[in-house]
């Protein structure tokens, strides 16, 4: 009876262990293996690398390092990790915890693994100045220090990570246009640092450049960027702003300082006299007219068929451009100092005149010009007019806001020193761009014309001598090399705020 009652147990027993079996089988069968760590957790040197494997065939593995669970929008897993590279907040320790997925099966239990870096004998990590913005000027002068003498640091400006073998930091380096800078200190006897990574976001930045030399003025139309220069007009494709390209050049006899573009016209002035240029086709720029005219000219306005031209010690000289195959000079006068700008208002032209001030007059008759009595002090090498106001450069110290809401006796509301000696200026929209011989171009915010103040700038270390605006983008006449083209961003950081 007993050896009865143990082969019953012995057989029931038998049952239930493979039916425990079988459920066991049928839950492997079901749900993704748990990922494991390699190596384990426990404190490493710097450099050492991590990887997750898992047994499931084409499971998915998702990873965190910030002590939340994973799940399908945390990040995938596809390489091995660098230590401490996915620490965060520059800790020495990490937390990290992955989970497998599979369409078809049961997510995978949770893995964890605790790592810690000994950084003993790892070179410090490389600080990088300024922070990452964004900034409203350019160029933005990087430097990088390392608190461990002796030291090489390392550094790239192309997104790549910085090796023995990526540019050498010997000094403080300039960018002109938004940079990913990453640095990576080197030391023998040493490990390495860990990267370290600044984004420059510049509001004002360079987007491209057009070298020349003695660029005077210049004008945009479409997708062109007209420049004077001595011995020619550069007519430049700016469809790409990053990568502007050179159309065709118009050489006439002689040097030119200054342009207007008037419909299918350019108007040239400079030594001699006035050229009309038909630009209807800017890869084929064809001279219609020319006239001399006395002395210097060195800018000109358009109004109506007349062209107003700064002629310098000769005053301002008025021309008949009805017929542009046969410009006539119908009127003159004649003022105190050198014309160098003239900017058309209604029935009055503003004549800056450097150190001798403004001159205003009256052009209502073209054949008789008259000069308004306006004595003022104020210095003038550049003149723009926006809505009921005038701006000009002073070429001293910056800008100066005159009221015109009467143009025959225009008055200073407000001066603006920008440590400069501003020579061009334009206006568009809320914004003064102001060009100085010494200190490249200022963005100035005249939303409140009372009160101005500078909103970025770009220094371009050489004399810079015009712009042009369209749209966000200033193109700048630069002495020493040429077409400048540079974007203002300031709008930008506005609307994300």
């Amino acid at each position: 009876m007993k050896t009865y009652k143990l082969i019953i147990f012995i057989f029931v027993t038998m049952i239930v262990l493979l039916s425990c079996s079988k459920k066991t089988t049928e839950s492997d069968n079901t749900t993704v293996r748990t990922p494991k760590f390699l190596p384990s957790s426990g404190t490493y040197e710097v450099g050492q690398y991590m990887s997750i494997q898992c047994a499931t065939e084409d499971a998915e593995i998702r990873y965190t390092v910030d002590m939340t669970e994973p799940n399908l929008s945390s990040p995938i897993y596809t390489q091995s990790l660098l230590m401490p590279d996915f620490f965060i907040n520059n800790s020495n320790t990490c937390r990290i915890k992955a989970k497998a997925f599979r369409s078809d099966l049961l997510p995978s239990a949770t893995a964890t693994a605790n790592y810690i870096i000994n950084y003993e004998n790892t070179v410090a990590a490389p600080v990088i100045s300024p922070d990452d913005g964004p900034l409203d000027y350019c160029p933005v002068y990087v430097s990088i220090n390392n608190s461990k003498p002796g030291a090489d640091i390392r550094y790239t400006t192309n997104g790549d990570e910085p090796d023995y073998t990526s540019t050498l930091y010997t000094g403080s380096f300039a960018v002109k246009t938004n940079t990913i800078v990453k640095a990576k200190a080197f030391m023998a006897g040493y490990n390495s640092s860990v990267v370290t990574s600044n984004d420059l976001q510049l509001n004002v930045r360079e987007l491209g450049t057009y070298d020349l030399v003695t660029a005077y003025k210049v004008e945009t139309w479409g997708d062109y960027a007209y420049v004077v220069r001595d011995g020619g007009l550069y007519i430049i494709n700016i469809s790409n702003p990053a990568e502007p390209v050179l159309t065709s050049v118009f050489n006439p006899i002689g040097d030119l300082y200054g342009i207007k573009l008037n419909g299918d016209y350019a108007y040239l002035v400079g030594d001699p006299g006035l050229w009309i240029v038909d630009i209807s086709n800017p890869a084929i720029p064809n001279n219609l007219g020319h006239i001399d005219l006395p002395n210097i000219s060195r800018d000109v306005d358009i109004s109506g068929n007349y062209a107003y031209v700064a002629s310098s010690a000769a005053g301002l000289r008025i021309v008949d451009i009805s017929n542009p195959y046969n410009p006539v000079s119908v009127g003159y006068l004649t003022t105190s100092g050198t014309v160098l700008s003239v900017a058309i208002n209604g029935i009055y032209a503003y004549l800056a005149c450097g150190t001798n001030g403004i001159r205003i007059i009256n052009i209502s008759n073209p054949l008789a010009p008259v000069v308004v009595p306006f004595l003022t002090t104020i210095p003038a090498w550049g003149i723009a007019f926006g809505g009921n106001y005038c701006y000009i450069a002073d070429g001293v110290s910056g800008l100066r806001v005159l009221n015109t809401s009467n143009l025959a006796t225009p008055y200073q509301i407000a001066s603006l020193n920008t440590f400069g000696t501003g020579s061009g200026v334009q206006v568009n929209g809320n914004y003064v761009y102001l060009t100085s011989a010494s200190d490249g171009l200022r963005i100035i915010d005249v939303t409140n014309p009372a009160m101005p103040v500078t909103a970025g700038y770009c220094s371009t270390a050489t004399s810079t001598n015009d712009v042009a605006v369209s749209g966000n983008i200033a193109y700048v006449a630069d002495y020493d090399s040429g077409l400048k083209i540079i974007y203002n961003g300031l709008d930008d950081s506005k609307k994300k705020n």
